[in-house]
């Protein structure tokens, strides 16, 4: 009896998206400069202030740290949320902007009720002239303009009024966070800006070591992980009657192995064989597997993939139909 064999295959693949992950940062440090008391801060204080007094005004300093966020992750959502504990005006808006240059938090603390006025910066603090003050009345480094090194447009801006939270989301703020994950270096927070023209719109703010845990600055960062591997084709072909399977990466990540699953009715399926992965790579990758005479009929095919860490991600199924035809008597 002679056995034809034909093959159904497709000659690309994608894999299933990793899942969205959301996480909640808090305050790596936070400070407040003065522009009538150019060598003051705030930094140990328990509130930040933004906005403007009778003469002069205060603009606030915060970072968070997002080093956790794996490298490579798409950022979905930004949202700061502040908690504004004292106002003297109005409704105000107030705005983040991207720092361009590294500050100091330092041991400053001006206590309860003195955050208006601040008090001598401490070593390491930031103040108006200073991004790192030396303690002693002068800069160990010194912001190239006066007020701080930022970015003139807004990453984004809220109104505030009343005592209570506020949150900042707008696509820029996006922005920041992911030029942050992609670039480390380039972290050096926002700072925040009140209402500069107008006199007495001044408004406080908990900060990180603020006694109301509740209250303290929150960044809440929703994304989506890398795939550890980036799949360029999966192909089914015929050798000797049996199905060889192959794939290429173009990258992986922390990729472990890959699994072949196997099915004859494309719901259930079983692993009929592992395929230890490059690991970490930048160059392609080529794999392969011999499926031996899986028989007549329509089989399914799929890659389960697993990085060191334990999380798997299941290609899409690729099938392959055998036939037999029995040739003529003569």
């Amino acid at each position: 009896m002679k056995k034809i064999i034909s093959l159904v295959y497709l000659l690309t693949l994608q894999l299933v998206s990793s899942s969205q992950t959301m996480v909640t940062f808090d305050a790596l440090k936070d400070n407040t400069i003065y522009s009538d008391n150019t060598g003051s801060s705030n930094g140990a204080g328990d509130n930040f202030t933004t906005g403007s007094t009778s003469s002069a005004f205060r603009r606030a300093l915060l970072m968070f740290d997002v080093s956790s966020i794996p490298a490579g992750s798409t950022i979905t959502s930004a949202s700061l949320t502040l908690y504004m504990n004292k106002t003297v005006s109005g409704p105000v808006d107030v705005s983040l902007h991207s720092l361009t240059s590294s500050w100091g938090e330092g041991t400053s603390n001006a206590g309860s009720g003195g955050d208006g006025m601040g008090v001598p910066s401490s070593a390491g603090d930031a103040n108006w002239i200073c991004s790192f003050a030396n303690g002693v009345g002068g800069c160990t480094i010194s912001w190239a303009i006066n007020g701080g090194d930022f970015i003139a447009g807004a990453s984004a801006t809220t109104s505030v009024n009343g005592i209570g939270p506020y949150a900042w989301n707008d696509f820029l703020l996006i922005a920041d966070v992911q030029g942050w994950v992609n670039n480390p270096t380039n972290n050096n927070g926002w700072i925040i800006r009140g209402d500069e023209i107008t006199t007495f719109t001044a408004k406080r703010f908990s900060s990180r070591t603020n006694p109301v845990t509740a209250q303290r600055p929150q960044l809440s960062i929703t994304y989506t992980a890398p795939l550890p591997i980036t799949l360029l084709y999966f192909k089914a072909s015929v050798k000797n009657q049996d199905a060889e399977l192959s794939w290429k990466t173009a990258q992986e990540i922390n990729n472990d192995y890959f699994e072949v699953e196997y099915s004859r009715d494309g719901s259930s399926f079983n692993v009929i064989g592992k395929i230890n992965a490059a690991g970490n790579s930048s160059q392609p990758q080529y794999y392969n597997y011999h499926h031996r005479a899986p028989g007549v009929g329509k089989h399914f095919y799929r890659l389960r993939q697993t990085d060191i860490g334990g999380q798997s991600t299941i290609s899409y199924i690729q099938t392959v139909t055998l036939t037999e035809k029995t040739p003529n008597l003569i």
